[in-house]
């Protein structure tokens, strides 16, 4: 009885993970400025990386 409430527990976690997954929408870019809508944590800023947005750590060379 134990092993069938654990399965279902697994495959619950599954599909709510694949469903979150399948519901992020990748921001393309051109350019940085094209990044506004995404939301970084502090140290790490918006960056257009191979046409799409990701949050990156700022290097202390691009703080100068």
């Amino acid at each position: 009885m134990a092993e069938i409430f654990k399965f279902f527990y697994a495959l619950i976690i599954f599909i709510s993970l694949i469903l979150s997954v399948a519901n992020a929408d990748p921001m393309y870019c051109f350019n940085d400025d094209d990044c506004r809508e995404l939301k970084c944590s502090h140290p790490r800023v918006r960056k257009c990386r191979m046409f799409l947005c990701r949050c990156e750590e700022v290097d202390k060379e691009d703080e100068k």
